[in-house]
């Protein structure tokens, strides 16, 4: 799974590469774990809009992956054809993301391994959102690595900001191979930190 990504961005620049239009001001963490919130691209009434929201998906919308948890990640097998409801243009969304960690462990500690694009700011994160009596909640798509991210099993499926209409728009059989199939991590860097993989609950 993902538990942590970086959007340290502005409105005006999510504006700019998603063509979305921005609220006057938005909060969000630039650093974002399960349970904060992020900046996601929207489509409603033919507009698509940038708004904040929390990272996990509101209490039972789907199979959550432990009781008291929202499911933050999700696979597209695991909606279809169940779920299939929440694959709907109304419920689609694209998370604003900058680059995503990953925990690489040895000598018995965890530190951060980051992953993003050498050639794009911010990259999509097809996902799917949900209102909730919170508030509205967002879950991002895995799919199954690239070599770049190995060993890991999973990473985020991803797209540039000017593919966002492949996931926002398009009819489910076509927009569901973004979901379903390993991204192009052509351009995209590994970047191995010794910052601490410390979760918020944990510090």
């Amino acid at each position: 799974m993902v538990a942590l990504y970086r959007c340290r961005t502005s409105l005006r620049e999510v504006a700019e590469l998603f063509s979305a239009v921005i609220p006057p001001s938005a909060d969000w963490h630039a650093e974002v774990w399960p349970g904060q919130t992020g900046l996601v691209i929207v489509k409603q009434e033919g507009h698509r809009l940038a708004l904040p929201m929390t990272w996990g998906l509101p209490a039972g919308t789907v199979s959550s992956p432990a009781p008291g948890r929202s499911a933050t990640t999700i696979w597209f097998r695991e909606l279809w054809p169940r779920f299939q409801a929440l694959l709907a243009p109304e419920h689609r969304c694209v998370i604003v993301i900058e680059a995503f960690a990953k925990p690489d462990r040895h000598e018995g500690r965890a530190t951060r391994t980051w992953f993003g694009s050498d050639d794009i700011p911010l990259l999509g994160w097809p996902g799917i959102w949900r209102n909730g009596p919170q508030g509205p909640g967002f879950s991002g798509f895995l799919v199954a690595p690239g070599e770049i991210v190995d060993p890991h099993d999973s990473m985020p499926a991803l797209l540039a900001p000017g593919d966002a209409a492949n996931w926002l728009d398009k009819e489910l059989v076509e927009a569901s191979f973004l979901v379903r199939r390993k991204p192009s991590v052509e351009g995209m860097y590994r970047d191995p930190t010794e910052e601490p993989w410390v979760t918020p609950r944990s510090r």
